[in-house]
């Protein structure tokens, strides 16, 4: 997995952390595929 850049890195109003890399989507603690949206890995406590 390639590491998010600074400049595709935003803040949600609700304080969640959005990480966009070359293949996947990263939320807080979620990461979820670009091409179909499923969940890649998810945090037990998230």
């Amino acid at each position: 997995m390639y590491p998010p850049r600074a400049d595709c890195t935003t803040r949600e109003d609700d304080g969640t952390l959005v990480a966009v890399t070359k293949g996947n989507v990263i939320y807080t603690l979620i990461i979820t595929s670009r091409r179909n949206g499923e969940t890649v890995y998810q945090r037990p406590s998230a």
